[in-house]
């Protein structure tokens, strides 16, 4: 009895916030008092609902009794694959046989279903069409489903959802480059809660956002606070503990620290592919090429970026950003112009950070001049003056 009225008191709540209907109007309706509405959403009275109560509700939320007590198991399940599919697109051995349209598919199908269902079916669904968008590097997509995800959170008053709905938005805000709402929303979240598992990633992410703002001690405080949250939380590690060394490894690679980048990097390697986290290795890949660049040992920086490719196709996620990233790169330290305007032409089809870009645009101005072709050294640069003034 209690578990059929905590069904219909969740699904009343979600629904009628999202539809924006009062008490008043659902007890107009439904031909039943105020009161009893708000009673039967807070649970107030543990004794059975009056059937005619239960159809009344319904017919105000524009749903069949039976949806207003579906207790959503089969949905709940398919979500439960879903987060699973998702998981082992990210970290599982075998990366290639993954459909990702028909991951897509399937989480689109799930919103839909979950539109006149109970809340938290509905969050998890948009969170998880949500992500795959993030993963497709459609931002903006991807912020609108999380801003959805949070709207209903905020209704049901879940701070536990509101966290992690806002913790992908810091996420996806971070790919744009919009770095300042990234610190806004984590420094707002940490001042809530105190799990070391969830303290630890907002600490990575505004590790991660300082570092592009090119605050690198505050960055590398961050960072390094972060991997101190992971070893309270997960003694054995995790996935965002070896994309901390990334960052930090980047970090040290950018200020001339070539000995500690390679260190840290290789760490972030060995956690990479103990996690299979084949994402943070390419990553890291590239950090380490970078780095030997910078060394002289251009042979070893090339292969490197070489097997980093080989690694990226089998990521079916976003294996075509990455390994026009990395062909850019090859590009850079051949000087070779035309891989190098190829290249660009990849990654200007993704929502690339514009500072992001505007560093390669000046790359590849460098390369034209030094090679004589002053017009469009003169183009690429016009591009990147574009992108910084803004």
């Amino acid at each position: 009895m209690y578990e059929i009225n905590s069904v219909i008191a969740r699904n009343l709540r979600f629904l009628r916030v999202e539809q924006g209907l009062t008490y008043e109007y659902i007890a107009k309706v439904a031909n039943m008092g105020k009161s009893s509405v708000e009673d039967i959403e807070k649970m107030k009275k543990h004794r059975p609902i009056n059937p005619d109560f239960v159809n009344g509700i319904a017919k105000a939320l524009g749903i069949t009794p039976d949806v207003l007590k579906e207790d959503n198991d089969e949905i709940r399940m398919r979500i439960d694959n879903l987060k699973k599919d998702i998981d082992d697109v990210q970290f599982s051995e075998n990366k290639s046989h993954h459909n990702m349209a028909a991951i897509q598919g399937e989480a689109i199908q799930l919103v839909e279903l979950t539109s006149k269902r109970g809340p938290y079916e509905r969050i998890n669904a948009l969170m998880m069409l949500g992500y795959i968008e993030f993963l497709s590097s459609r931002f903006a997509d991807a912020l609108s489903k999380f801003h959805q995800a949070y709207h209903i959170a905020e209704a049901i008053e879940d701070n536990e959802q509101k966290h992690k709905t806002r913790h992908n938005m810091a996420m996806t805000y971070l790919s744009q480059g919009n770095y300042n709402e990234v610190i806004t929303i984590v420094m707002a979240d940490l001042n809530e809660i105190v799990e070391s598992a969830y303290r630890a990633r907002d600490f990575f992410l505004l590790g991660t956002a300082f570092k592009q703002l090119r605050a690198w001690g505050r960055a590398t405080d961050y960072l390094k606070t972060a991997i101190h949250e992971i070893h309270r939380s997960s003694p054995n590690g995790s996935p965002f503990e070896g994309r901390c060394y990334q960052i930090l490894g980047d970090i040290q690679r950018i200020n001339g620290n070539y000995r500690d980048s390679m260190n840290n990097t290789e760490t972030a390697i060995t956690m990479a592919r103990k996690f299979c986290d084949l994402l943070n290795e390419i990553y890291s890949m590239r950090t380490m090429a970078l780095t030997l660049y910078k060394c002289g040992k251009i042979d070893e920086a090339k292969k490197a970026l070489q097997t980093a490719n080989l690694k990226a196709r089998e990521y079916t996620v976003v294996n075509d950003l990455e390994v026009a990233i990395n062909t850019f790169h090859i590009g850079e330290f051949e000087k070779d112009f035309a891989t190098v305007k190829k290249s660009i032409s990849k990654i200007e089809q993704f929502e690339t950070p514009p500072r992001d870009l505007a560093l390669k645009y000046e790359t590849a101005a460098r390369i034209a001049m030094e090679i004589g072709s002053f017009k469009e050294g003169q183009v690429f640069y016009e591009k990147a003056i574009k992108i910084l003034a803004e």
